[in-house]
């Protein structure tokens, strides 16, 4: 139920302020743009942001909320901003309220939402090792980027929130949604039973170079389980390069069971991964099933979403771990 919010200008200029918008809040939303959102606030020529990285908080009147709880907050701009454009630069918001029953975290995680609270661990030096300890332990990379770098304070699917993209060649209609590929939770997602079927990951401006990578059958049945695959990686898309191949590889034997394989002598970073099945699966079938992937390694490259150090861009570096944002 929320009483205020802030946001924060962006800091490239002064201008391009936000003036006429709406603060809404809703909880049906599944793309932004349906759902019944209700107007929790209008700002009609509000100049409270008037220089780079301004921030402001408003209090949230009591009658538009009128003891209602949200789970999706939108900001809509419905007129120019202070340089008589429509961008909508932003670079932060906060909101405050009152969590309602129904919204702490193992509700969440049992819904399919958000997990335990963070534990990404803050290093003691300036740099950080994505290092494999134990299946979906909270080391990998995947597992950071829905922590944002430990700026969130509970995991969310990094799918769901922009950090990763995933597609695949097919997906059953019974299947649950592709990010489920990403997710924390075994479910069933699984392609349609055709030959060359795959499921790729695009981690974005984030490059890698791997040492482990961890995968986790799906929980329909013992059966379907991969045996005849490659991870490839790219950096466009176009041009896949075979990590490992496995030739009737036995390692999946159960439902939300999870491997992890030991990735030796890699020298390249990619920034996407594809699970390519180039023969039939435990059932002599062509299902691709698989309802999580994790990865470890050496990261290079900056993400826009988290805080890096401050050594040349053009340098091999690790994600670091922002301690202030983490105190």
């Amino acid at each position: 139920i929320p009483t205020h919010y802030t946001i924060r200008h962006y800091a490239s200029f002064d201008t391009e302020c936000i003036r006429n918008w709406r603060l809404e809040g809703c909880n049906s939303s599944k793309n932004g743009y349906d759902g019944n959102w209700i107007c929790l606030l209008k700002h009609i020529n509000d100049t409270s942001l008037n220089h780079k990285g301004a921030t402001h908080t408003w209090q949230i009147p009591k009658q538009n909320v009128n003891n209602q709880s949200f789970s999706q907050f939108r900001l809509f701009q419905f007129g120019v901003n202070s340089n008589q454009h429509h961008y909508l630069p932003l670079s932060g918001f906060e909101v405050y309220g009152t969590i309602v029953s129904g919204h702490n975290q193992q509700q969440n995680a049992a819904a399919g939402g958000g997990m335990a609270s963070s534990s990404v661990e803050r290093p003691s030096g300036p740099s950080r090792v994505f290092k494999h300890e134990s299946a979906f332990d909270t080391n990998g990379l995947l597992y950071f980027l829905g922590c944002q770098g430990g700026i969130r304070q509970s995991w969310c699917n990094p799918a769901d929130i922009g950090m990763v993209t995933v597609t695949s060649s097919s997906l059953m209609s019974d299947s649950q949604p592709l990010s489920a590929l990403v997710g924390r939770l075994s479910t069933r997602c699984v392609t349609k039973p055709h030959q060359r079927s795959w499921m790729q990951i695009n981690i974005k401006d984030v490059k890698i170079k791997l040492t482990h990578y961890t995968l986790r059958h799906y929980n329909s049945w013992d059966t379907e389980a991969l045996r005849n695959w490659r991870l490839e990686g790219s950096l466009d898309g176009e041009n896949w390069t075979v990590i490992r191949e496995h030739h009737n590889d036995e390692s999946l034997r159960f439902k939300g069971q999870s491997y992890t394989w030991l990735l030796r002598n890699i020298n390249s970073y990619y920034s996407m991964f594809r699970l390519f099945q180039f023969d039939k699966n435990s059932n002599n079938h062509y299902y691709l099933a698989c309802s999580g992937f994790e990865i470890y390694g050496e990261v290079y490259r900056q993400h826009s979403q988290i805080t890096w150090d401050e050594w040349p861009r053009n340098k091999s570096k690790h994600l670091q771990i922002d301690r202030i944002r983490n105190s």
